[in-house]
């Protein structure tokens, strides 16, 4: 059985010695999800122009799963540099590749809604072949906070994300009910985050928080967050203009760590323009297995974004025994007590909540509160539900 993955948004990168990588979304064991439930996997990503130095791709990325039954189609990116987007050969191009691996293929995944994966979705019904859709954000709020064109677009991938998840034959949602109320299925449901979290049956993430929080008096306050450092609906521009407002009330002992990949550029200069660059500190691409090393080394994780889905780095920070603050975006209230929750571009309610989680019983018990919620999203609980729907999905004939 030969299935074809697609996903408009991921970058394939690529070193001067021919290795493939991903950005930390896609680790091994994903693709191993879909590998255990076919003969053949074939991936469909857009992929970046610049060559990386190996040593520096294997610091900063995620090294792309090496196994014969998996295939790598590397599409033009249509949006780097823009002008691709107006080439209408290089349009056709990316569709007669695109619906040429949906035409041998017997099953499709289709990750998110992009111009690739609405090709695909034509393709799908071109070729009437049963389609997978996996809903991780709200179109519209990622569109819009994400440039000028994105703003444009905005309503238009709205009715897209909703076109392509109801038509499909079985629709996966990384939230339980946040996503599923904008983007319907007519075809079989499941709400399952894709967050992969190692076993917590030993208390020892939480035992060395709590030791951590009491070692910690009188020093400044670690902040962090894990996202994309260039993409402004991922809101780290809200967390240095809090920095800002609570030093001019005399706080000025909190420290914020971002990776992820990027290059900050924007974000230190604002730090500077604000005058809290050193405050600030931008750390850039982290392998995603070095992840849980950083969260351990930070007292509080922050998620600012304008629109998530049901964010992974959250669930992450929570199974490190992690405080928590993040945006009311997406399906965050299903994770974080409402106490710790702020409105989205709300900076002064960001820094009156990074205020009270000073208090360091308070950040005992969110590390207590969030460590046991963490159980829930366990990989060995996942999987299990994930892998019989997608045993599901297969016998769709």
């Amino acid at each position: 059985m030969k299935m074809v993955f697609i996903q408009g948004g991921s970058r394939l990168k690529k070193d001067n010695k021919g290795n493939w990588y991903t950005d930390g979304n896609f680790t091994p064991e994903v693709w191993e999800r879909y590998l255990s439930c076919c003969d053949e996997l074939t991936v469909i990503l857009r992929k970046e122009d610049k060559v990386y130095d190996v040593e520096f791709a294997e610091k900063k990325f995620c090294r792309m799963l090496i196994d014969s039954r998996l295939r790598i189609i590397d599409l033009p990116d249509i949006i780097r540099p823009k002008m691709r987007l107006l080439n209408p050969i290089t349009r056709k191009n990316i569709r007669k590749i695109i619906e040429s691996e949906v035409a041998s293929a017997d099953k499709v995944i289709i990750r998110s809604c992009s111009l690739y994966t609405y090709m695909t979705y034509k393709a799908c019904l071109k070729y009437n072949k049963p389609y997978l859709m996996e809903v991780t954000g709200f179109a519209k709020e990622g569109m819009t906070h994400h440039s000028l064109l994105g703003r444009i677009l905005a309503g238009k991938f709205e009715q897209l994300t909703k076109e392509l998840t109801y038509n499909a034959e079985c629709a996966t949602y990384v939230t339980q009910k946040a996503l599923q109320e904008r983007y319907p299925c007519k075809g079989k449901m499941l709400g399952c985050s894709d967050v992969q979290l190692p076993d917590l049956s030993s208390q020892d993430n939480l035992t060395n928080r709590l030791k951590k929080i009491n070692s910690n008096l009188n020093k400044p306050l670690k902040i962090g967050t894990a996202a994309f450092l260039d993409v402004k609906w991922k809101g780290q521009a809200i967390v240095i203009r809090a920095l800002k407002l609570l030093k001019e009330n005399g706080y000025s002992n909190i420290e914020y760590e971002m990776v992820g990949l990027g290059t900050g550029k924007g974000l230190k200069n604002l730090a500077k323009k604000l005058g809290v660059e050193n405050q600030v500190k931008i750390i850039g691409a982290c392998p995603h297995d070095k992840i849980f090393e950083w969260m351990d080394s930070i007292d509080v994780y922050v998620q600012s974004s304008y629109q998530e889905g049901l964010c992974r780095s959250i669930v992450e920070a929570m199974s490190c025994a992690c405080p928590v603050i993040c945006s009311d975006t997406g399906g965050n209230y299903e994770l974080i007590d409402n106490d710790f929750l702020f409105r989205c571009g709300d900076s002064k309610m960001l820094s009156e909540k990074l205020l009270k989680m000073m208090d360091v019983n308070i950040q005992k018990e969110q590390a207590t509160k969030n460590f046991e919620e963490a159980k829930n999203y366990q990989s060995f609980i996942l999987n299990k539900r994930r892998e019989a729907f997608l045993k599901e999905f297969i016998q769709i004939e």
